[in-house]
C-alpha cells in the first residue's frame, strides 16, 4: 500500500478499486502465510513429541499421520485462499497502468515492446500457469505453449 500511496494520481474509481483489490489480495496472502505456519508448527511440534492444540484451549500430543491430515487440511486452505491471486494481482496490475495511462502518467524507463507471443507467455507466467523446472517451461494448462528462449529473451531484455 505504501507504494500505491506514494504514487502522484487521481483517485479515479479504478483507482479505488485497485486500492481494494490490493488490500484484498494482502489480506488473503497474510491469512494463507498463517494456515502455513499452523501447517509447519503442527509438523515441528509432533516430530518434538510435544502436545498440539486441538481446539477449546485442550492440548494432546498427535501422531505423525494425524499432524499430516491437520498439515493437510491447512494446505487446502491456503489453495483455496490462494487460487485466484495470481490472476487478480495481474488484472489489477493491467487496471491500474491503464489508468494510469488514461492519466497521462508515462514512466520513465519503458521496457521494450513484446510480441503478442511473449506477452501471452508472460501473462501466463505472470497468471502461475508457467514454471520452469529443471531449465524447462511446466505448462498447467494442455492450450498453452512457453518456449524457454521466449523466457530467455525475457531475462536478457531484464538484465
Amino acid at each position: 500500500m505504501d507504494t500505491l500511496n506514494a504514487q502522484p494520481m487521481y483517485h479515479s474509481p479504478a483507482i479505488h478499486a485497485v486500492y481494494a483489490r490490493v488490500r484484498q489480495l494482502a489480506h488473503l496472502a497474510s491469512d494463507a502465510a498463517d494456515h502455513l505456519i499452523d501447517a509447519v508448527d503442527l509438523l515441528d511440534h509432533t516430530r518434538a513429541g510435544l502436545p498440539v492444540e486441538l481446539g477449546d484451549g485442550f492440548l494432546a500430543v498427535v501422531t505423525e499421520q494425524e499432524a499430516r491430515r491437520g498439515a493437510g487440511r491447512c494446505f487446502s486452505l491456503v489453495a483455496s485462499l490462494t487460487a485466484l491471486g495470481s490472476s487478480d494481482a495481474l488484472a489489477t496490475a493491467e487496471l491500474f497502468a491503464v489508468e494510469r495511462r488514461h492519466r497521462g502518467f508515462v514512466p520513465e524507463y519503458r521496457p521494450p515492446a513484446l510480441s503478442p507471443t511473449q506477452d501471452t507467455a508472460l501473462r501466463a507466467v505472470a497468471r502461475g500457469d508457467v514454471a520452469i523446472t529443471s531449465g524447462k517451461p511446466y505448462l498447467r494448462r494442455e492450450d498453452l505453449r512457453v518456449s524457454i528462449s521466449t523466457i530467455r529473451a525475457w531475462r536478457a531484455a531484464a538484465w
